[in-house]
């Protein structure tokens, strides 16, 4: 559902749906990254970690730095630090700042302005300007195991 590329290499972030459900959801998303580039062969994915508590990930993108990642789900960004490893983005700690979605509605679309503000489009191809900075409202939330 969501794509970035980190380091050179393309992840994917996944939306689970219940299963037999055709509009059925559930929490959780699975990050991926490609690590060939094959045009003779498929090129398959690599699992990287998983994160349950993000539900419905619509898009996600580096900072201009390279140092955070931000990922938008309908409700919050949740916005985590480079790993240590420089593999499992999902595996620290991260900030989420709530999205009001009777005002944002489907949101679709995260870019980064600069290093603290984020720009994010909804299906209506409204824009909205989020600080992601210092001072701006957030919640912590735990880290991933």
């Amino acid at each position: 559902e969501a794509v970035f590329v980190a380091d050179g290499k393309l992840h994917f972030l996944t939306k689970h749906r219940k299963p037999g459900e055709q509009a059925g959801w559930q929490p959780g998303t699975k990050l991926y990254r490609l690590d060939t580039n094959y045009t003779d062969r498929d090129n398959v994915l690599t699992l990287v970690s998983r994160r349950d508590d993000i539900v419905l990930p619509t898009a996600a993108e580096l900072s201009p730095d390279g140092n955070r990642l931000a990922v938008l789900t309908y409700i919050a960004v949740w916005v985590f630090e480079r790993p240590a490893d420089g593999v499992n983005w999902l595996a620290g700690a991260a900030v989420t700042y709530p999205i009001n979605r009777l005002v944002t509605k489907i949101v679709e679309a995260v870019a980064w302005r600069d290093d603290e503000t984020l720009l994010i489009a909804n299906e209506d191809r409204d824009l909205f300007i989020m600080p992601v900075g210092p001072g701006a409202p957030a919640v912590a939330a735990a880290e991933s195991n």
